[in-house]
């Protein structure tokens, strides 16, 4: 969190100037893996899943395992929205537009709601949670997570200190998760 104060303060601008002027196919590229944050196909593809285990197939272990990666992406987005709606931080683009940047305390709407990044949360704690389940596929799911991530600043969606904030809210919720569950000994809801 000490990098996003920094970063604020120091490279946000720089870096979002240099992102705007990048080649067009470079940020369409990076728009389009942006798309893979989304969060509402993880939220009800792992939902699905649960129902799928729980009710058809009756296996316990694996219906735990799709609820751990439908509440990691859920909470690490409920907090998100929470801490949105707390800073009202200015998009990029009114920067661009108006030469609007900071922060405006409890004003939540679309403009003023970039700190942080939800699309990093959700692919980072997505990405996490797969990879504590797989950790054969760790480094693809992480290239994944970091990919998106960095989508949202190289197409000046967020500044460099949202996304970054949002990666560590969706990693720091998934290892919260992960620990509650271990300390109930319910340690196969994810992957111990």
């Amino acid at each position: 969190m000490i990098f996003s104060v920094i970063s604020y303060y120091r490279i946000d601008i720089p870096v979002a100037i240099f992102c705007r002027g990048l080649d067009i196919r470079i940020l369409d590229t990076f728009e389009w893996i942006s798309t893979l944050g989304e969060s509402t196909w993880y939220l009800v593809g792992a939902f699905g899943l649960f129902l799928y285990f729980k009710r058809i197939r009756r296996n316990e272990v694996f219906a735990n395992r799709a609820l751990f990666v439908f509440a990691s992406v859920a909470v690490s987005g409920t907090v998100t929205l929470f801490i949105k709606m707390i800073f009202g931080r200015f998009r990029p683009t009114m920067f661009f537009q108006e030469g609007l940047y900071g922060l405006n305390f409890f004003h939540p709407s679309e403009d003023l709601n970039s700190f942080p990044s939800g699309h990093a949360a959700t692919a980072l704690s997505l990405a996490f949670a797969l990879s504590l389940l797989f950790p054969r596929y760790r480094f693809p799911l992480f290239l994944f997570g970091l990919l998106v991530a960095i989508s949202r600043t190289v197409t000046t969606a967020h500044f460099l200190s949202d996304t970054v904030a949002g990666a560590w809210i969706g990693i720091v919720t998934v290892c919260l998760l992960r620990r509650e569950l271990i300390r109930r000994n319910k340690s196969q809801w994810c992957g111990s």
